[in-house]
C-alpha cells in the first residue's frame, strides 16, 4: 500500500524505528518490500525456493 502512495522506504523505516527502535527491520527489508509492491506482489512473505529447506540449529541438534 505504501508503494501506492509513493511513500519512501526510508520514510516508513524511520517511522518504524521511531516507535520499535532497533526491533524495526533495516532498511533494506523496507527497500526489498517497497520493489515488490511496485511490482505487483501483494505479501512480503518468501516465495518457496527449490533445495533442501535449511534446517535450525539448536542445541538438541549440537546433542545428536
Amino acid at each position: 500500500m505504501s508503494a501506492a502512495l509513493h511513500i519512501e522506504p526510508i520514510a516508513i523505516h524511520n517511522e518504524l524505528h521511531t516507535v520499535f527502535g532497533d526491533e524495526a527491520p533495516p532498511l533494506r527489508t523496507f527497500q526489498r518490500w517497497s520493489k515488490w509492491f511496485h511490482d505487483g506482489r501483494e505479501e512480503v512473505e518468501d516465495e518457496e525456493r527449490p533445495g533442501r529447506p535449511i534446517t535450525e540449529i539448536t542445541s538438541e541438534n549440537i546433542r545428536q
